[in-house]
């Protein structure tokens, strides 16, 4: 009788820890007593942290099961796809598959914007935008606001994207972060599974923090970069803890203050890691992949790190293995915790879920998804980009909502929180190293979303050698781009060189503008064609008073027409694209010109990549066809890749022709303060001529130039030597865009 009782007590306490297993999200396979728990623990160390790739498909080779699964930071990423039932491999090619590059920039391909928003870059415009609310200024959260990331991350959790209790993943799964308010460490465990992954990875300063459930969270490295003791509270028995954080450097290595800076920021992440790993008992494994040769950000190592960790696993195969299953149990374990990755859905409808002012219809029109097709990370990445080019959102997420079997996908656009009002700075510096400097400053004002067609008005003040102060009013006549109406008013000041017989005297020349276009964008996003009326008063008088130089007053005014086409990737370096622009003025007394000219010009440009080599092919053509142009509006030539080893606008004339080839190369990698380094070349071959009868290929001119390029937060930097026919030849250190 007592038997049967106490066998009784055993079935029921086997029940009750059955059931308790099973609230816990835990399958049946988990529920073996005899068999220890493992709990996985995940060291952030960005790029270095592909390296829990190669040791998971170590643990996967030798049938070692993971009950629970905990990260910060770059081991969040890899934990919460294993997680979420994805196998080693898959997380390798996906991980192998992106384009960090891309993935690191906010903004969308600039070939997916629209022509008015790729205006934004302007000429001397630096990336940084700052919002302006209440008479203050606003700044973002990050450098990087996470919008590519967030798309991809719930791409990859799509199919546990129901799932918001992280204990009914196929693996218990907490990402680890920081509350930004109080320091504190949180160990999330509820909520949007890629948006809880993408907070633990939030580098401060770097990726904005994420806000979920009322709480502002930041990289899980800050406070636990190695959470041992969280996969131990979780149930974990036993403990597989993988450190792939950074080292502290030898004082002998740290020679300026950047370094000292560094080490200081490592001291508060190791300094918790080690106590961590003090925590290990014999029964528990640390690895710790030989990674210092990889820097945080060199994402181009990913597979050599697998490679490592995989080497790094197996030479502790010996202590990893009493904690194998066998070949029933390890399928078991497979059918009960990996997830098919299948997304093969048919979007049934489509809904905005819009958090701005933005009028839905203005939205929706760059939805191109239609109702009954299946769903596709192309297509999502399409419809995404192009809502998030409008240039009036934070963020563009997606999610999908099932009632009575049919799939609703419902795009939430949120707006920017330092918006509708921006502020952006700029610089442009040249320098020939002989005395002949100048400089441009320039400040961009844009008030966005006036009315419930997107009417925007922007106005740039510029100070430097060349003065202007212009504004205009941009009025979409609809919800779409795809009709304007433009309208601007502005003023300059510029000091052409005028020569007369042997003598160059410098003229100050003011002028004031006012224009009014009718635009069709193209596409919209390939280009527009724009015809429209402009006219601007002149008053211009030499600086040095010279015999036969007057004052000069005019009047310029006419019609203008332009097609312009821009689908180049880059402003600032390009590698594929090309540009074209053909502008058409005529000027004309009836429209209140003084003397009756006309403008005809034509620029293109073609850019191709191969690896880290990049080519362009450039011409300029221009003429004023019959007529005669006043000096204040002659065609100029010279200056760095326009005839290197003149100075910008030395060659004046009415009739232009400019061809050059440019090469570049790739020589340094992305990240930080320099998105790129590049060694470049171009041959250049053109002139200027006062009449048609001059022009003639025997009377070109031929340059090039050699020159080093930085591609940095404030815009390009060049250094270089240019050289033109008759010894004629310049250095350049030039801050600005060019190409």
């Amino acid at each position: 009788m007592k038997n049967h009782h106490r066998t009784t007590s055993y079935l029921l306490l086997a029940g009750l820890c059955l059931l308790s297993n099973l609230a816990l999200g835990q399958p049946a396979f988990d529920s073996d007593p005899s068999r220890p728990k493992i709990g996985l623990a995940l060291g952030g160390g960005g790029a270095k942290g592909s390296a829990h790739i190669g040791i998971l498909r170590v643990l996967e080779e030798l049938h070692i099961p993971v009950s629970y699964i905990a990260g910060s930071s770059m081991g969040s990423i890899v934990a919460g796809l294993y997680a979420s039932g994805m196998s080693p491999d898959d997380i390798e090619a996906n991980l192998l598959a992106i384009d960090w590059d891309d993935l690191m920039q906010d903004k969308p391909s600039r070939q997916d914007q629209s022509y008015w928003r790729k205006q934004d870059d302007g000429e001397y415009l630096i990336k940084m935008e700052l919002g302006l609310r209440d008479g203050k200024v606003q700044i973002p959260k990050g450098l990087i606001l996470g919008q590519k990331f967030n798309v991809l991350l719930k791409w990859f959790t799509l199919p546990v994207a129901r799932i918001e209790d992280f204990n009914q993943l196929p693996i218990p799964f907490r990402p680890i972060a920081v509350d930004i308010a109080d320091g504190s460490m949180v160990a999330i465990d509820s909520g949007n599974l890629a948006d809880a992954i993408r907070a633990s990875a939030a580098l401060p300063g770097i990726f904005a923090p994420v806000k979920l459930q009322d709480r502002l969270l930041i990289d899980g490295a800050m406070a636990k970069n190695l959470p041992v003791d969280v996969v131990r509270q979780m149930g974990a028995d036993v403990v597989i803890a993988v450190d792939v954080g950074s080292k502290y450097a030898s004082v002998e290595s740290l020679h300026s203050a950047l370094d000292i800076s560094t080490q200081a920021m490592l001291i508060s992440t190791r300094k918790d890691a080690d106590l961590q790993i003090a925590s290990l008992t014999p029964r528990d494994v640390l690895l710790v992949p030989p990674l210092n040769h990889i820097q945080t950000l060199d994402f181009s190592k990913s597979s050599e790190a697998i490679s490592i960790g995989e080497v790094s696993a197996r030479e502790k195969t010996d202590k990893l293995k009493q904690y194998s299953v066998n070949d029933t149990q390890w399928h078991q374990y497979l059918k009960s915790h990996r997830t098919p990755q299948e997304r093969e859905v048919t979007v049934k409808r489509i809904r905005v879920m819009n958090r701005s002012a933005v009028a839905d219809t203005a939205i929706e029109k760059h939805i191109h998804m239609q109702p009954g097709t299946r769903l596709s990370l192309h297509a999502l990445r399409r419809d995404i980009s192009e809502i998030y080019g409008m240039g009036d959102f934070e963020q563009v997420n997606f999610f999908l909502h099932t009632t009575d079997g049919d799939t609703e996908l419902v795009y939430e656009p949120v707006a920017k929180s330092w918006g509708p009002n921006y502020l952006r700075f700029g610089v442009n510096l040249q320098d020939n190293f002989e005395g002949a400097s100048s400089y441009q400053l320039a400040m961009s004002y844009n008030k966005t979303q006036i009315n419930q067609f997107r009417g925007e008005w922007k106005t740039v003040l510029q100070l430097g050698e060349e003065q202007r102060l212009n504004s205009w009013f941009f009025q979409p006549l609809g919800y779409s781009d795809d009709y304007y109406l433009l309208a601007g008013l502005g003023g300059r000041r510029f000091f052409p060189d005028v020569t007369t017989g042997v003598d160059t005297v410098k003229y100050e020349v003011r002028g004031g503008l006012a224009s009014i276009s009718l635009g069709r964008q193209i596409g919209p996003k390939y280009g527009t064609v724009q015809v429209g009326l402009q006219k601007e008063w002149l008053h211009g008088e030499p600086q040095v008073r010279s015999t036969g130089l007057q004052r000069v007053q005019a009047t310029t005014g006419g019609i203008y027409a332009g097609l312009s086409y821009d689908q180049i990737d880059n402003v600032n370096f390009p590698k594929s694209g090309s540009e074209i622009t053909l502008l058409y003025t005529l000027n004309r007394e009836r429209y209140g010109a003084d003397a009756e000219y006309d403008k005809l010009g034509l620029a293109g440009a073609r850019f191709r990549t191969w690896g880290v080599n990049t080519f362009m092919l450039g011409a300029r053509l221009a003429s004023s066809l019959d007529t005669d142009l006043p000096f204040y509006d002659q065609y100029g030539l010279g200056g760095f890749t326009s005839l290197s080893g003149y100075q910008s606008g030395e060659l004046r004339g009415n009739h232009l022709a400019l061809l050059k080839a440019l090469y570049l190369r790739r020589i340094g990698g992305s990240g930080g303060v320099l998105d790129g380094t590049y060694l470049g070349m171009s041959v250049e071959g053109g002139n200027v001529w006062q009449t048609r009868d001059d022009a003639a290929a025997n009377d070109l001119i031929y340059a090039g130039s050699v020159f080093l390029g930085l591609d940095t937060l404030v815009g390009p930097v060049y250094l270089g030597y240019g050289r033109a026919e008759n010894n004629v030849d310049s250095l350049y250190l030039f801050l600005g865009k060019t190409f």
